[in-house]
């Protein structure tokens, strides 16, 4: 038997149009005709993130910035082949805009995961026997040039 769901919140203030709240909840259980819990399912996850965008600032077109997190709850219910694996939650921050220069618009952004270096183990790693962590801080920086072909 497997059954779960997700559940889920946007929020977008009248007072405040440019703030976006947003969570969400999913949860799986799966349990075999005998009682026992199926391998490989995962830990139940709340995601939640707080999103500030404009249309225009100073010469900024769509700048926005992101600070969301992921919490995964202990997985204690393993199959008989499998462990019990911890909870954890990792913080993600992102910030990008875009730049008109001439009519060619640049897009620039950057987004570090994993903000604090959490280590973890996911319980669906298939490192995870071997005692490998998941991947720590990842810091990214990007540049979008968007040209059409006319």
């Amino acid at each position: 038997m497997l059954y779960g769901g997700e559940a889920g919140i946007h929020f977008h203030p009248q007072t405040l149009p440019w703030l976006h709240i947003k969570g969400t909840f999913s949860s799986v259980v799966g349990k075999q005709e005998n009682g026992e819990y199926l391998p490989f399912i995962p830990a139940n996850k709340l995601r939640y993130e707080i999103r500030a965008e404009r249309k225009k600032l100073g010469f900024l077109t769509n700048p926005n910035i992101k600070i969301s997190a992921l919490s995964a709850f202990s997985q204690d219910n393993p199959s008989p082949y499998e462990t019990v694996t911890g909870g954890y939650t990792l913080v993600n921050i992102s910030a990008y805009t875009e730049v008109l220069v001439s009519k060619q618009a640049f897009i620039f952004g950057i987004s570090v995961n994993n903000l604090f270096d959490t280590q973890y183990f996911d319980h669906l790693s298939t490192l995870k026997p071997l005692n490998f962590y998941n991947q720590g801080r990842n810091i990214s920086i990007s540049l979008k040039i968007p040209f059409a072909v006319i």
